[in-house]
């Protein structure tokens, strides 16, 4: 199977559910099939003759295809989007099918991402330090953190204030007796 590139990138282009996460129908999966096998009867010699696994084969084949063009074009996009321009930017070729796989910007690029365990982390960094000073007399204070509703005090800062020495075993008789309940 020889393939010709140039058409076949044509092709892609007038299918947007196949490339374009921002379309309903790029969720559709038998949609997306149907696209394939209409990519298929185009590209794949005497694909009416094929059995059903050759079918499959040949789909999947294509499918690899396009995944390989759109990876390196997504790296040169990268590329670009780094590199200086004008006279001091260093001279390199681009990638062969660049300007005629343009129209993949808009799903390409890193959209920002959020999650509730930013905002998490950011709590527990503004309400934990490292190692406190008592301003009284200069020894080190707990340190605290949070944990499914209790605090974490280090065994060695534990000790420290009940008066004991660094590394001995506290005295309480509780489980784990770092968990101080809020």
């Amino acid at each position: 199977m020889s393939l010709d590139l140039d058409a076949f990138i044509s092709e892609i282009q007038v299918r947007p559910a196949i490339y374009d996460t921002k379309l309903k129908e790029y969720f559709d999966k038998s949609l997306k099939r149907q696209l394939w096998i209409e990519l298929c009867k185009t590209f794949v010699d005497n694909w009416s003759e094929l059995e059903v696994a050759e079918k499959d084969k040949e789909v999947q084949k294509l499918q690899k295809k396009w995944k390989h063009l759109r990876t390196c074009f997504k790296r040169e996009y990268d590329i670009q989007k780094q590199e200086p321009s004008g006279p001091g930017s260093k001279k390199r070729r681009k990638y062969l099918y660049y300007d005629q796989l343009l129209f993949l910007r808009g799903s390409v690029e890193v959209r920002p991402t959020s999650s509730n365990s930013d905002s998490w982390q950011t709590q527990i960094d503004n309400t934990e330090e490292a190692e406190n000073v008592n301003k009284k007399n200069g020894t080190p204070q707990a340190t605290t953190r949070f944990k499914a509703g209790y605090k974490i005090r280090s065994e060695a800062s534990k000790t420290l204030n009940e008066g004991g020495a660094v590394g001995a075993r506290p005295t309480s008789s509780n489980s784990d007796s770092r968990l101080t309940p809020v």
